[in-house]
């Protein structure tokens, strides 16, 4: 499953204080603050107007998240004494209620499960130093367990002052902010808080690289040289690309916007994009569930577009396609925090009954396709609805939980060159991490237990900083982590007596394909219809790679291996087209 510590806009713990509440102005016009993520900040400026018909509305920046795009706000409310909007891009909400003794909205940011405090006071806020000379894209590299790891500085100045972003891409991190920022004698430094490392360094060769010092803690600091990068954007330039893969001619098929009710009781809008191919039909279908966190519903991560690859080509050959955006995020309605995956599966379920619906498709041909935790709503969502025609699994996990975290953790490791048995040695006290959690009461229980067992020793296991500790105890205490640790999969599994296709790449480090493809195996041993594949050199985002490193999937040029689309479309029309 996707890295789950990865750009910030998603750290977020405190609840809302009794303020006074008089005498608030109106809310429209600038507002700023700071979202307290332990030692981080992240600096937010929300705008807020009146739009048609007097009714509220508004947009978001974060100035320190170089690069990232202006988000609209929805749900926008505000009366003398509360104040609150969500952000669906990203799955967010504040709440907060005017305090006359400190002049702001204070409150709560709310995303990814986690409450963290901020406070939006009137105006923008505080411009930093400038320092315009280290504008721009900086990329450098250091040498850990004998591999080689990216990094990627941006630097941007405007009104607001100098600001600037980290970039790992091995370790799914992005966009974020970096603190204490300076340039005095032609020596640059700044800082990290979110992971507690720091640069310092000196400008040498025309201004166009720096050379200096990089500290993290608990590691000897090391030699680090960035190199300013004058070529166009390389993501940029592959987003627009790899959103692009696609069949040749013109698309033999028609796509339209839908909406449907999600949810067990409907009470929410859910919506689409749903792909028909040309002809009279009925036509087999697929409904595409995404993988952990909030997702669109072209899946969008890393420069890629996968689902959307995966619709035009299932929809070039006859098949029909309805992918949508995740409960609560982009134009889905519904609370995506507070949710399980078994309320994915219920989303999954109420799409199904959506789509036997319309009369262009086969009623009785209708499956499921699931990336990573996708395939878990999906086997969820089979056992909970007889109208599942089949199922299949890409890149799902074959083993319990822990055992799929410990995996991917051991992967990862070997990859970045860490003696095995030195990973193994510190496997039993995550193991007791893990179920000192399934054992909490509740969500509230569980994190009490979380911040109490993630000891400085703990989170150097982890290999998280001290700075990291609030954002983690919020992420592994949410109902959502401990349903997945609490979830049996080849229990779920074996339940299964439709048609399973599930396929596995040799490289996938996340979910790793030896390991859980054995799995699904034996667990599906009593299914007449199941074809388990293991596809050799294609990684947990079903690209065609050479390592299976996070550190790749931005930088491949596919979105999903030729091999994954020709299995996908030739199993489901063997079995269900005319």
């Amino acid at each position: 499953m996707k890295k789950i510590i990865s750009c910030l806009l998603l750290s977020l713990a405190v609840l809302v204080t009794s303020t006074a509440a008089h005498a608030s102005p109106e809310p429209t016009g600038l507002w700023s603050g700071d979202i307290e993520a332990g030692t981080n900040r992240i600096a937010v400026v929300v705008e807020i107007e009146e739009g048609e018909a007097g009714a509220l509305a508004g947009s978001l920046e974060t100035p320190g998240q170089v690069g990232t795009p202006t988000l609209q706000l929805a749900n926008v409310a505000a009366s003398e004494e509360n104040m609150a909007f969500d952000v669906p891009a990203i799955a967010s909400r504040f709440e907060g209620r005017w305090s006359s003794e400190d002049n702001a909205w204070v409150g709560v940011w709310k995303q990814s499960g986690m409450e963290l405090p901020l406070a939006l006071t009137q105006g923008r806020p505080e411009a930093a130093p400038a320092f315009p000379e280290l504008d721009g894209t900086w990329k450098g590299s250091i040498e850990r367990g004998g591999q080689s790891v990216a990094f990627i500085f941006q630097f941007a100045t405007s009104e607001a002052g100098t600001n600037g972003s980290f970039e790992a891409p091995a370790f799914g991190l992005k966009n974020i902010p970096l603190a204490q920022i300076s340039v005095i004698d032609g020596n640059a430094s700044f800082a990290i808080p979110a992971t507690g490392a720091s640069f310092k360094g000196a400008f040498s060769a025309g201004a166009n690289t720096i050379e200096g010092i990089w500290d993290f803690p608990g590691q000897s600091s090391t030699n680090l040289t960035l190199e300013r990068d004058g070529g166009e954007d390389a993501s940029e330039s592959r987003s627009q690309a790899n959103g692009q893969q696609a069949g040749t001619g013109p698309a033999p098929y028609t796509e339209k916007e839908v909406t449907f009710p999600g949810g067990q009781s409907g009470d929410l809008e859910l919506a689409g994009t749903l792909s028909v191919p040309e002809g009279e039909g009925p036509f087999p279908a697929a409904i595409l569930l995404t993988g952990s966190g909030p997702q669109d519903r072209d899946q969008t991560l890393f420069g890629h577009k996968p689902f959307a690859v995966i619709a035009d080509h299932l929809a070039r050959n006859g098949i029909a396609v309805l992918r949508y955006d995740d409960r609560g995020y982009a134009k889905s309605q519904g609370n995506f925090i507070a949710a399980t995956t078994a309320d994915f599966a219920d989303d999954a379920v109420a799409a199904m009954a959506y789509l036997k619906q319309q009369s262009q498709i086969d009623a009785d041909a209708v499956g499921l396709i699931g990336h990573s935790e996708g395939a878990i709503v999906g086997n969820l969502a089979a056992l909970a609805s007889p109208d599942v025609g089949y199922l299949v699994s890409l890149a799902g996990p074959g083993t319990d939980f822990i055992e799929l975290q410990l995996a991917q953790r051991r992967a990862m490791a070997k990859q970045a060159g860490f003696p095995e048995q030195a990973v193994l040695a510190s496997e039993p006290v995550i193991v007791q991490f893990y179920r000192s959690l399934i054992e909490s009461e509740d969500q509230d229980a569980a994190k009490a237990t979380a911040t109490e067992l993630l000891t400085p020793a703990l989170l150097q296991v982890l290999g998280a900083s001290e700075a990291m500790k609030d954002t983690l105890a919020s992420h592994y205490s949410r109902d959502w982590f401990r349903f997945l640790l609490q979830h049996d999969a080849p229990s779920a599994l074996a339940q299964l007596d439709i048609p399973v296709l599930a396929l596995g790449g040799s490289l996938d480090q996340q979910v790793p394909s030896e390991q859980n493809l054995a799995g699904i195996r034996q667990a599906l041993a009593d299914n007449p219809d199941a074809t388990v594949v293991e596809i050799e050199g294609v990684n947990h985002m079903l690209q065609t790679a050479t390592t299976g490193s996070m550190a790749e999937y931005e930088a491949i040029e596919e979105a999903v291996s030729p091999a994954v689309l020709d299995l996908l479309d030739q199993w489901i029309t063997a079995r269900f087209k005319n």
